[in-house]
């Protein structure tokens, strides 16, 4: 064989190896909420937020809650270990119907946000000025640096 097709050939196997390792630290991963949505102990849990990764800080996260009803389903990224709304999202109804449906930026509501009532009918849509995302994310203590 020569030197070429050898150098090629072992370029991919490396290639593919580093493709597999990195798709195996890409593991789904589970986090315990309490009912005010913040992480808890799993005895202590009132839902479930199940994390498939997208790539590596961003995640499509479904929430369940203790009779396994989904309850919102919206993209997430993790910043310092703590996973943060970050795109566009869909609250659910026990009854399965859409509650309320927008747009996240790093853990604040921003923009229009559709809203449903328990039978599927429209209510007024909600507003959140994008302008004051900066104010709710600081008295929310949400931290979006990027230091991990």
């Amino acid at each position: 064989m020569n030197k070429n097709k050898l150098y090629t050939l072992l370029l991919g196997m490396f290639a593919f190896g580093q493709g597999v390792m990195a798709q195996s630290q890409l593991q789904p991963k589970t986090v315990h909420l309490n009912a005010m949505m913040q992480t808890a102990s799993e005895t202590g849990a009132t839902y479930r937020l199940q994390l498939t990764p997208l790539d590596e800080t961003k995640y499509k996260g479904i929430v369940y809650d203790g009779m396994e009803n989904l309850k919102v389903e919206g993209q997430y990224v993790e910043r310092n270990g703590r996973y943060i709304e970050d795109g566009y999202f869909k609250y659910y109804f026990p009854n399965g119907s859409v509650e309320s449906e927008g747009e996240y930026q790093a853990g604040v509501k921003i923009g229009h946000w559709k809203r449903f009532d328990f039978m599927g009918n429209r209510k007024p849509d909600r507003y959140y000025p994008p302008s004051s995302a900066s104010m709710r994310r600081k008295s929310m203590n949400i931290d979006i640096s990027t230091d991990n």
